[in-house]
């Protein structure tokens, strides 16, 4: 497939490089651990540890951004030094570290040791500028150590603070939530907010948990979720409106998700796109990867039961928000959203990815020579329907969690998705059943060979946006970190292993 817009084949110069500055992940890590590990460590031992962890990363951190540059200094003024030592001693021999000009292009261990061959001519030279009895002697030897106490004040001298590329977004505190809730009308009756806490998760969007006592409903558990800055794809459901709308007429119809109570686009009270529902119960019981060992029959058959509840709503059940996913492109049978969804997946990679990919072309061009021809009627799919967004309460479905990737399409792309943490618990086969039984829709070998490496390919797209937004200083946070250095290259092999005859 040809892509005009960005030039099928070529590299892009202005993208950023493949792998993010060490000294980024760093202070991701520190940041981390001083705001969220040490605060939660009580024990005295624990929290010393954590204190230590955190001069380490210090250490690391200046090191790594500082000492090449430092370095490159320290040995310009170091040669200087050393020139004039010899002369101060009356020697005219050529210093032998002098070779040539130092870049910060150079290795860290050339420029480490030129340094240090520097350090050790001064060295020499000052035990024998000690035994003269002269002014330039003195002058000289004061020099020489302020040179290397200048090279130790910038080593020890706490990092920077890590500049964002974006403007930071308003704190979300208990009292801005409350002048919030007054502003606004979407609760009946008076409320007050007793906490607010940051939970835990989400790559492009912040969550927040607010306990709050309602006049009418009594306490309420909500929760608001934020983007932080533009979406990772300015499509659909990416949109927090477009999931808004729908996830509304889902609650509506009977889907198991935590009901949405307000949106509220971007430029308000807390800058971003923020949508506020009710918080669900429960936890997850695995993740993209893997099934927890504790996942239940019960729960097995639960989670197959609320899938194909999804998968028979009508579209004419979900009217009229159904319309927000009937924009642009017009697909009403399955093989003609798995074509838009190809398309749509390789125009998104071209014009983000890192670098070109044999490895992705090779992919591409086997998904569209596996095509499934599907002529049934489009269904609503969540499209990331996974155990990583999947709560469970009281061995059932208690919530499905992030409908930003909602869309028409075939509902086989959901079981395909399951299939691979399903299996590592040999746990497919009587999901499958499940499914069947409460009248989830068929799905061949075929579709579901497809999907199963189209959504792995996906997710490699999704990734390396996140990879890319990290190198760049637009997304600062540790889930988005670890997509940069080891999930992107891990989902791009998955895309490799799976598409293949």
């Amino acid at each position: 497939m040809q892509d005009t817009e960005f030039g099928a084949g070529e590299h892009r110069a202005d993208q950023p490089g493949t792998i993010p500055r060490s000294f980024r992940l760093l202070r991701i890590v520190r940041e981390s651990v001083a705001e969220s590990l040490l605060p939660e460590l009580q024990s005295d031992g624990a929290r010393d540890v954590a204190k230590r962890i955190d001069m380490v990363l210090a250490d690391l951190i200046v090191r790594e951004e500082r000492t090449p540059a430092l370095l490159v200094e320290q040995i310009k003024t170091g040669e200087a030094l050393v020139r004039q030592g010899r002369m101060v001693v009356g020697e005219q021999a050529p210093i032998q570290a002098d070779a040539g000009e130092s870049s910060t292009e150079q290795s860290f261990a050339i420029l480490s040791d030129r340094r240090g061959r520097i350090a050790a001519a001064l060295e020499a030279l000052i035990e024998r500028s000690s035994l003269l009895a002269s002014g330039s002697a003195r002058a000289f030897e004061d020099a020489a150590a302020a040179w290397e106490r200048s090279f130790l004040d910038q080593q020890t001298a706490p990092p920077d603070e890590m500049k964002a590329e974006v403007a930071p977004l308003p704190p979300v505190t208990a009292s801005a939530f409350q002048a919030y809730l007054a502003e606004t009308d979407f609760l009946p009756g008076s409320s007050t907010v007793k906490s607010v806490e940051t939970v835990a998760g989400g790559y492009s969007k912040g969550i927040f948990r607010f306990a709050v006592e309602n006049s009418e409903l009594g306490p309420m558990a909500l929760v608001m979720r934020r983007n932080q800055g533009e979406p990772i794809d300015p499509t659909g459901c990416f949109l927090q409106d477009v999931e808004f709308t729908i996830t509304r007429a889902l609650h509506r119809a009977g889907v198991r998700l935590p009901r949405p109570w307000h949106f509220e686009p971007a430029g308000g009270r807390f800058g971003g796109e923020v949508t506020i529902m009710d918080h669900a119960p429960g936890r997850l019981y695995g993740d993209v990867l893997s099934a927890a060992p504790d996942l239940s029959d019960e729960m097995l058959r639960d989670l197959a039961s609320v899938l194909a509840h999804l998968h028979r709503l009508r579209l004419t059940d979900l009217e009229p928000e159904i319309s927000v996913l009937q924009a642009g492109e017009t697909v009403e049978t399955i093989a003609q959203a798995n074509h838009a969804m190809l398309d749509h997946h390789e125009r998104y990679w071209r014009k983000n990815r890192l670098v070109p990919s044999p490895l992705v072309a090779r992919a591409f061009g086997w998904l569209r020579r596996h095509l499934p021809t599907n002529d049934g009627p489009v269904r609503v799919i969540h499209g990331d329907y996974g155990l990583n967004n999947i709560l469970f309460d009281k061995g059932r479905v208690s919530a499905v969690l992030d409908w930003e990737t909602c869309q028409l399409g075939d509902p086989a792309y959901e079981l395909a998705y399951l299939r691979a943490p399903l299996e590592t618990r040999s746990l497919w086969e009587p999901f499958l059943a499940a499914y069947r039984e409460a009248g989830g829709q068929p799905a061949t070998e075929e579709s579901l060979a497809f999907h199963r490496a189209a959504r792995w390919l996906r997710n490699a797209a999704f990734s390396t946006v996140s990879s890319g937004r990290f190198d760049a200083g637009t997304w600062n946070s540790l889930p988005v970190a670890t997509l940069a250095v080891s999930v992107r290259p891990a989902f791009m092999k998955r895309a490799d292993d799976f598409a293949r005859d």
